[in-house]
């Protein structure tokens, strides 16, 4: 199954779709962020501003996302001084950061955390099973 495309101006703990997760968060490039996303940026003004950084004309879209193993977030994250209502232009100084988030799914030890891809094979030295 292909995993969807999500992007978004905020990240929440609303969007995590289990009771408990650890996810992934990676720094990446604009040019990193697929082409094939799917915009979930409620308003209108803060849409164009992250579609000029990308190159894409996104439209806005207000609906609620899940962080699950079929998807991949793309958050666009502002930083700068307060935008006026209306801004559709970075003002100077100002910046977007993009970066992915994916779910983190490991062994009963660390959970994924660290790094670790071991995935449950017993390889992990925090899993309780472990044998090494």
């Amino acid at each position: 199954m292909k995993k969807k495309n999500i992007l978004t101006n905020a990240l929440s703990i609303n969007m995590i779709a289990r009771d408990l997760e650890l996810l992934h968060i990676m720094e990446i490039e604009p040019k990193d962020v697929p082409k094939d996303i799917e915009c979930a940026i409620g308003h209108i003004d803060t849409a164009k501003v992250v579609g000029d950084v990308l190159g894409q004309d996104l439209t806005a879209r207000r609906v609620n996302i899940e962080i699950d193993d079929d998807s991949f977030i793309y958050v666009a994250q502002y930083r700068g001084p307060r935008l006026p209502e209306g801004t559709t232009k970075l003002p100077e100084g100002a910046e977007i950061k993009f970066y992915r988030v994916t779910t983190i799914t490991g062994c009963d030890g660390c959970q994924g955390a660290y790094g670790c891809n071991t995935r449950g094979t017993g390889g992990c030295p925090m899993n309780k099973n472990y044998v090494g």
